[in-house]
Order: C-alpha cells, then sequence, then structure tokens
C-alpha cells in the first residue's frame, strides 16, 4: 500500500516508518554519496551486501526520493548479483573431490550405469 501511495503521490513520508528501521542503510548511504556515488549506485550496493539487502536498499531508495520502479528492479538486481558473487567464487574442484566418494559408492548400488 505504501508503494502504491509513493508512486502517485510522490511522497516520501509515506516510508517513514521504513526508512527509520534502516539506520545502518542510511548511515552507509550517505557515506557513499558524499563521495559522489549516484543515487541508483548507492541503492545497487546496499542491496548486494548481505546484512541489508531488499531491507535495507529499499527504504534507503524511499528517502533518496527514487522511482519506486526502478528502486525496486535495482534492489532485485542487486541483490541477484550478490547472490551470482557468491556462487562464481563456489570451488567446483574441491566439491567434486568430495563428491568422488558418494558417487563412487552410489553406482556401486545402483544399476543405472554412468551418472
Amino acid at each position: 500500500m505504501s508503494l502504491a501511495w509513493f508512486a502517485y503521490s510522490k511522497d516520501a513520508n509515506a516510508a517513514v516508518d521504513s526508512i527509520k528501521a534502516s539506520g545502518y542503510g542510511l548511515k552507509i548511504a550517505n557515506s557513499l554519496r558524499k563521495l559522489g556515488w549516484p543515487d541508483w549506485v548507492v541503492v545497487f550496493t546496499l542491496a548486494t551486501l548481505p546484512v541489508l539487502e531488499l531491507r535495507g536498499a529499499i527504504p534507503v531508495g524511499y528517502w533518496l526520493q527514487l522511482n519506486p520502479a526502478t528502486l525496486t528492479v535495482l534492489s532485485i538486481l542487486g541483490v541477484l548479483n550478490s547472490g551470482y558473487g557468491r556462487v562464481a567464487n563456489f570451488d567446483i574442484a574441491k566439491t567434486r573431490s568430495k563428491m568422488q566418494p558418494m558417487q563412487s559408492q552410489l553406482q556401486l548400488h545402483c544399476s543405472f550405469g554412468n551418472i
């Protein structure tokens, strides 16, 4: 409801309670803005932080008075980007070496051929 109200009224007061709950996100946002970062980059960056993610990025986006649709897309992309980074750093070689004994055991007990 507050998202719809903000979209039609262009009034940032609709999210005052959410903004108060995101004090940590606001501190980081202020620091990044002082470095000259654009508002959309600040929201994207906050969404990539595992501590804040959407709960911190969306209230900060309201505070920065970004368009709600833009804010939502940036926040979701930021969360997806952080998840991609975690998966990309996953060490496949170590996982395969740990899975080898289980695969061998499974092949002994199953008659499906190669797995």
